[in-house]
Parts: C-alpha cells; sequence; structure tokens
C-alpha cells in the first residue's frame, strides 16, 4: 500500500467508513506483527501488541497529518508502544547492537557499515534476512509471512546479500 492509499483510508476511517476502517485495521495490524515478530518469538505476545497499537494508538488517534512513509510510521509507533510495556514490566527488548553481538561482528567498522547497509535495503528485504539469518527461519516460513512464493523469499534473500556485500567487508 503506497502513502496516498493509507492516507485516503485514514480520511474515511475519520467519518466512519466501515469498509475504510476494516482494511486499514488488517494492513496496519499485519504490518506491525510482521516487524514485531522480527524481535520477539511469542507470537501470541505479539498478536496482541499489534491489535493493542491499532486500537489504542492509531485507530483512537487517527493522525491529521499526511504520512509520507506509513510502514515505518506503523513500526515507530509499535516500537514506542511496546518499549514501553516493556519498560513497565521491567523486561528489554533485543536491540540491533544485540543481534550484531550475537553475529559475531566485533569490529566496530564493520558495525557501522552493517548498520548503514540495512538501511539501504527495502524494509521487508531487511526483514527476510533477519529472520532467514538471525532467528533461522525457513524460506516456506518467511513466505507464509509475506504471502509470496517461498523462490520468491530465497531470490529476495540472495539479492539482499549482493547488496550488503556491496557495502560490507568482512
Amino acid at each position: 500500500m503506497d502513502n496516498v492509499q493509507f492516507n485516503a483510508l485514514i480520511a474515511q476511517a475519520k467519518k466512519n467508513d466501515s469498509y475504510a476502517i476494516e482494511i486499514l485495521s488488517k494492513y496496519c495490524i499485519e504490518t506491525i506483527r510482521i516487524h514485531l515478530s522480527i524481535a520477539f518469538r511469542n507470537d501470541q505476545e505479539v498478536e496482541d501488541w499489534a491489535h493493542d497499537v491499532f486500537t489504542y494508538k492509531i485507530y483512537s488517534n487517527l493522525p491529521d497529518y499526511f504520512i509520507d512513509k506509513p510502514g515505518a510510521w506503523l513500526n515507530k509507533v509499535a516500537d514506542n508502544y511496546v518499549l514501553t510495556i516493556l519498560k513497565k514490566e521491567k523486561r528489554t527488548a533485543p536491540l540491533i547492537e544485540e543481534i550484531l553481538d550475537n553475529r559475531n561482528f566485533s569490529d566496530k567498522v564493520n558495525e557501522i557499515m552493517v548498520k548503514d547497509a540495512l538501511h539501504k535495503l527495502r524494509e521487508s528485504d531487511c526483514q527476510i534476512l533477519v529472520l532467514r539469518y538471525y532467528y533461522n527461519i525457513g524460506y516456506k516460513q518467511i513466505a507464509k509471512m509475506f504471502k509470496i512464493n517461498p523462490a520468491t523469499a530465497r531470490q529476495r534473500a540472495f539479492r539482499a546479500r549482493q547488496v550488503l556485500k556491496q557495502y560490507v567487508t568482512f
């Protein structure tokens, strides 16, 4: 969904258009669920958070301004919500630094290069790489999450690795 479609749905949802609200909720919840599932392994908790973020943070406070990057905006809202919950529960969230440490990127220069290179990838391709190589999730399961063919997931991971190789030397 592009930013114009997303903002049009928000405008219709503000007018209590039930069809727009339904589509907006499905898109938001799925986007948030995929984003949170990268960092958290408890599927039920992720599902609950995704619904809560939509209900309490997005739908109840539909923005009056134009959202240029809906996916990034949704992810930021979800991150802020979850980090607040975790802080209240005195829990921690896995951060990109932990992921880098766990993958033995001990050299700080390479760490900076990896972070920079990850920002050059499409968000979905970055998520596929993290799911595949950090969480060791198979291409079939990744394909189900992204509603794509397993061969497509494999190809996107391959292409994303090629992009990373251009920017990172190990």
